[in-house]
Parts: C-alpha cells; structure tokens; sequence
C-alpha cells in the first residue's frame, strides 16, 4: 500500500524522508525511506522547465548560491504611486489554509496591505481556495476570522455568513477497495523511460489509484461566492493534467473552464486521496504535484514585488526530523528554484513560510482540522512579527505604497 498512499502523503505533508535521483541537473525519480539523512546542496541549478506568461491576460498561451528572503533586487516598472503587486498562495491542505488565513490577516494588520489589491493571484490547492475567496471579495482578515470562529465583517458575512465549514473531508486518505489500479499508467511510464518528461511526484500521481474522496464539497463554496463567469482580475489556479503530467493553469492557459470552482476542485484533487476533476474531456489532479507553490508563473512580469506564501515548505534552518521532513525539504527545493527565477526576472520576492515554532504547532497532518484554529493564529502572529524586522524594511516598503 505504499504506492497508494506516497503522493496523498507529499501533498498532505506526512511523507517521509524524499531522496531525489538526478540525471545530469534534473530530478527523475523519488525514492521515500524511513530514516536517511538529508543533505541539501546549494549548487543545485535547474533551467526552468516553462516559460513566463508574457502578460496577464486570460487565455494567453503556453505554459548561484540561493538569495536570502530579505536580499536588495531592482525595483521593478514603474507605477507612481501604485505598485502592482503578485500573490503566491501554496498548497498545504486544511492546515495551510489555516496558515494562509493567519498570513493574510497579518499583512493587512501589519503593513495595511489588503491582498485582494494583488495583480494577479497564483493558487494551488489550498492556495486555490483561498486565492479564489479573495478573488470574490472575501479580505485576509475575514478569512481569519472564518478560521478562528471570529466575527465577519459585513462584507465577510454577506459572501459566507451562512456557509458551513466543510466537515465531511477525511483527515487522512481512505483505505482503497479492491485492486488498486494506476490513475494514469501513461503518465507512471513517462518518469520510467527517456527523455523522463515527467516530473517525479507527477509521475507518482498517475501511479496511484484515483481517489475516492469527492471534490464537490470544496467547489460548491467557491461557487456561492461567484456569480457567473471568471473574475476580472488575474486569478490563476495551478493543477496537473493526468493524461499527460503536465501543468494546467485555468485563468491564464486557453483551456476553458465552465466556472471559477471546477477549477478550485481540480486543483485540490490530491492524487490517491481525492477523486480526479473532469473538465473538458481532460481529468486533473491537485497542481501540488507539479509544485506546492509555483511561484515561477509570476517571473518576467515586471511586477513591483511577489508575495509568496509557502505553507509546505521551510527555511532550511527550521526543518527539525519529523515524519514530514522529507516533503518539506522537497518543497523548499522547489520554492528555492522558483524564486531564483522570479529574482532573475528584475522582481523582488517576499517568502513568507513557517518558522520552527509555526512547524510545532502545524503537526504532520495537514488535513488535520483541529489544528485550523491554532495554526491560523500562530501564522499571524510569527507573520507580523516578521513584517516588522528590519531586514524586510524594503520589500515591506512596496506593499505600504
């Protein structure tokens, strides 16, 4: 049952240790043990594997040593007295949105930055969902609010007042019935022989047997806040076409969608946990499997900043062993690369990620629902708390503009 609980597990961060097999600079497959030491290496260089979307259009097509968070970049185009700012909401199940809610909060209450002023918004899973509630008028504040059982604003009451939490989603993957069989051998046999064109968790995700758990739950809440149709400012929402492992990006790619929640339960359709999302004669899974963040979407933009909050990853100095380190170290490898691109593009980024302390409170069980109220208040108070340093004086300087 291993296989049929691996890619649930690095999505809903209880993987354990991730060791990469690299074929000349890029990763082609994943090998999950129970106890190996991890051994970062800051030389890793990868070429990006997609390129920037020239602009922020709907339906545009296509698809050194690391920089400290805090590090000087060149200001990006110039805007007067607006800056066009880029949002980067991460997967991370129930627990992330709990930690996205906090961030969300935070930055409105410490630098008076209301995210649902972004530019453009990129979500992926639990990214999605929140990326989408600000897209539909639902602030950062109020979200925390929904996540602490705090009072709504009349906005927030008006959009979800009368909306119940979900709380039919199981914490952990349900236990197949009968033979497991693969959800996409095709796209298993990609990361098996040359040239290797998917990516490892990818390629884990058409291994594993469809899931069982429905979407519609999650979809049928962003769809009370939509009326209908797509919102006019940029949201972009990251999930992984199964037929073939590559990433789909509904808002932004020429692939229609009939209505802003299909595409929130695609791209939160965890392989091997939940059911996949048909849309359009294609099946989708959870964009997590492409990457938990994908923050690479937003470079060569020209945006004034990118705000990236990352709920999977964690500074490399606050990964602590836990039955989690593995997914972790995976995911900042990841965010690591991404933002090295976003950086080279002229724009400077904002990580925003848990802390050691953020790390003790989240668990290892990211569907855990008993932890949404705690983690969202932790994640509010370490984000202000890192707002306020020094040493973020000048990318701060960009949202309080």
């Amino acid at each position: 049952m291993l296989g049929a609980r691996l890619v649930a597990q690095l999505l809903c961060a209880e993987a354990h240790i991730v060791l990469l097999w690299f074929v000349g600079s890029e990763p082609k497959a994943v090998i999950v043990l129970t106890a190996v030491r991890i051994v970062h290496s800051h030389d890793v260089h990868r070429p990006l594997v997609e390129p920037a979307c020239p602009g922020l259009q709907r339906h545009c097509h296509g698809e050194g040593s690391p920089v400290p968070d805090f590090a000087g970049h060149p200001p990006g185009r110039e805007h007067g007295a607006v800056e066009a700012i880029g949002l980067v909401l991460g997967a991370g199940g129930v627990v992330g949105g709990a930690y996205h809610a906090g961030a969300l909060a935070a930055l409105a209450e410490a630098v008076n930055w209301d995210a649902r002023d972004a530019e453009v918004i990129v979500g992926t899973s639990a990214g999605s969902i929140a990326g989408a509630a600000l897209r539909a008028g639902l602030s950062g504040a109020d979200q925390f609010a929904r996540a602490t059982s705090g009072q709504l604003s009349p906005d927030g009451v008006r959009l979800v007042g009368s909306m119940a939490p979900i709380a039919d989603i199981p914490s952990r993957p349900p236990f197949p019935r009968g033979l497991p069989l693969p959800a996409s051998p095709q796209l298993a046999a990609t990361a098996l022989l040359p040239p290797w064109r998917a990516r490892p968790v990818a390629a884990l995700a058409g291994l594993l047997p469809a899931g069982s758990v429905p979407t519609a739950p999650i979809g049928d809440r962003i769809r009370m806040m939509f009326d209908d149709g797509w919102p006019d400012r940029a949201l972009w929402i990251c999930a992984l076409r199964l037929r073939d492992g590559q990433r789909v990006v509904f808002g932004r790619d020429d692939v229609e969608v009939p209505d802003v929640g299909a595409a929130v339960e695609a791209s939160s359709a965890i392989p091997g946990y939940m059911q996949p999302v048909a849309i359009g004669g294609e099946t989708y899974v959870d964009g997590g499997a492409h990457s938990p963040s994908n923050a690479d979407l937003l470079a060569g933009l020209g945006l004034d900043l990118v705000v990236v909050i990352s709920t999977m990853s964690a500074p490399w100095t606050a990964l602590r062993p836990s039955p989690n380190i593995g997914s972790r170290a995976l995911a900042s490898w990841v965010l690591e690369r991404e933002v090295r691109a976003v950086r080279a593009s002229g724009t400077p980024v904002l990580v925003l990620e848990p802390t050691a302390e953020d790390l003790a409170v989240m668990g290892s069980n990211a569907m855990d629902p008993a932890r949404r109220e705690v983690v969202a208040e932790q994640a509010r108070s370490t984000t202000v708390q890192r707002l306020a340093h020094p040493a973020a004086a000048d990318l701060v300087a960009h949202l309080a503009a």
